[in-house]
């Protein structure tokens, strides 16, 4: 019963501490101050993600399934998809997700946009926050629902429990990757960069490679994917559309009002 509560609490706070910055961030306008409270915004929500993962899991998962079988299209995609080599579509599935996804999707951004410092943070910096984002809701939601892994369901009697064991639903992997790629893809299009159908190709294509190496690798039943797809693709939009399109729509300079009252524009040209 206890840990049920310390479950709900943690997703609560969790909720409340993305609509609290995420509704400052909506009331600033794109100046220096706003970009340090989206830095903030990063590094906390940064910390939190961490210290969930690598600290408060233990006490926050259940050695027990709340959602334990599969339906049936879920069990015939994994028997068609799953690999032999199942470590092998794991360490694929990461390296693709957390590493080639968002390092090209960002990479792209820098590469095409201003390349003044303040114009390249605030390209870069939706793209990050939809990920943390993704990130803490996946968290939110697989301590919750508490969904045995298909490599779980078809262990042997002698498999060893682990926290990660009922946290299928859903695919942190994939909705990472897809929340980077969508993100990005928004942000070029609002700069209206020419790179932009690229970003699109090159970060969904990947996406869609590390939900199918998710299943491939064992970890994740096709409902789990495509769930973690559509959620990754909503938090890639709801992110720089909601929270950032007064910085997006700035094209080169940053307004600020002068001591009389007059606005002056600044160049990006100078330091953060």
């Amino acid at each position: 019963m206890s840990s049920s509560i310390a479950r709900l609490a943690c997703v609560a706070a969790l909720l409340a501490t993305l609509l609290a910055t995420t509704t400052h961030a909506r009331a600033d306008v794109a100046t220096d101050g706003s970009r340090k409270v989206h830095a903030g915004i990063l590094a906390a929500g940064g910390a939190a993600y961490l210290g969930i993962e690598f600290v408060a899991k233990p006490y926050l998962t259940s050695p027990s399934c709340t959602i334990c079988n599969p339906p049936g299209f879920d069990a015939a995609v994994r028997r068609g998809l799953v690999w032999r080599a199942r470590r092998r579509a794991n360490l694929l599935s990461t390296v693709v997700g957390y590493a080639m996804a968002p390092l090209y999707t960002t990479g792209m951004l820098v590469a095409s946009g201003d390349p003044d410092f303040r114009r390249r943070y605030d390209d870069v910096v939706p793209v990050l926050e939809a990920a943390v984002s993704i990130g803490l809701l996946h968290h939110a939601v697989k301590f919750v629902l508490d969904r045995r892994r298909p490599f779980v369901h078809h262990a042997g009697a002698g498999h060893r429990y682990d926290t990660d064991d009922n946290a299928s639903f859903f695919s942190g992997h994939t909705g990472l990757a897809f929340a980077v790629a969508t993100a990005a893809g928004v942000v070029a299009n609002e700069r209206n960069y020419r790179a932009a159908p690229y970003i699109w190709a090159g970060g969904l294509t990947m996406a869609a490679l590390t939900g199918y190496l998710r299943i491939a690798a064992d970890k994740h039943w096709l409902s789990d994917v495509i769930v973690g797809s559509f959620v990754g693709v909503g938090v890639g939009v709801a992110i720089p559309l909601l929270f950032h399109k007064d910085t997006l729509a700035q094209p080169v300079a940053t307004a600020r009002t002068t001591g009389g009252g007059e606005p002056r524009f600044l160049s990006f040209g100078g330091a953060f």
